[in-house]
C-alpha cells in the first residue's frame, strides 16, 4: 500500500513538473513569435517609408519642379491618390511604387503583405501637414512639412490591457525645401 501511495505521489509530482516546463516553453515560444513579428513589421514599415520618401513632396513638385509658396501644394482634404493612380482597394502586390508619384498619394493607403512564416501584416499610412513649431500635431493649413505615419499590425503583436493589438508605428517628416 505504501508503494502505491509513493507511486501516486511521484506521478503527481512529475505531472506538475511537466506542466511547469511546458508552460515555460510555451511562454518562450510565444515571446519569440512576438519578437519575430515585430522585427518583420519594422522591416516592412521601413521599406514603405523609404518608398514614400523617394517620391516628390507634392504633385506641384513632381518632375523636379520647385515650389516657393505653400499655396501651390495640395490641400490636405485632397490627399490620397489622384486620377489614374488609384489602386482599387487594398494593395497586396506593392503596385504603389509605380502608381504613386508624390508623398501625399499614400494618405490612407493600406498594403497587406504576406510573410511565408507569420502570414499577413497590414501596413497603413497617414500623411498630414505639420509646422516647424509643432511636428507632433497636424497643421491647420499647407506647410513645407508633411508628417508620414506608417503603422504595421499583426495578430501576434502584444496586446494592451483592453485586448487591443499594439501596432508598430514609424513617423518621418518630409520636407519640401532643404532650407526653410
Amino acid at each position: 500500500m505504501t508503494q502505491v501511495l509513493l507511486i501516486i505521489c511521484a506521478i503527481s509530482l512529475l505531472s506538475v513538473l511537466t506542466l511547469s516546463v511546458n508552460g515555460t516553453f510555451l511562454a518562450a515560444v510565444s515571446t519569440s513569435i512576438e519578437a519575430q513579428a515585430q522585427l518583420t513589421a519594422f522591416s516592412l514599415s521601413q521599406n514603405l517609408m523609404d518608398e514614400i520618401l523617394s517620391k516628390a513632396f507634392d504633385e506641384a513638385t513632381v518632375g523636379g519642379k520647385e515650389a516657393f509658396d505653400t499655396t501651390v501644394f495640395t490641400q490636405s482634404k485632397y490627399f490620397g491618390s489622384e486620377a489614374g493612380e488609384s489602386l482599387g482597394g487594398i494593395d497586396s502586390t506593392g503596385r504603389s511604387f509605380s502608381q504613386f508619384d508624390d508623398v501625399d498619394d499614400y494618405h490612407n493607403y493600406t498594403r497587406v503583405v504576406r510573410d511565408s512564416v507569420l502570414d499577413y501584416f497590414t501596413i497603413t499610412c497617414r500623411v498630414t501637414y505639420v509646422s516647424r513649431e509643432a511636428l507632433d500635431r497636424e497643421a491647420s493649413g499647407r506647410t513645407f512639412l508633411k508628417a508620414i505615419t506608417v503603422t504595421a499590425a499583426h495578430p501576434n503583436f502584444p496586446q494592451d490591457n483592453s485586448g487591443n493589438i499594439v501596432p508598430v508605428v514609424f513617423q518621418e517628416i518630409a520636407v519640401s525645401r532643404k532650407y526653410l
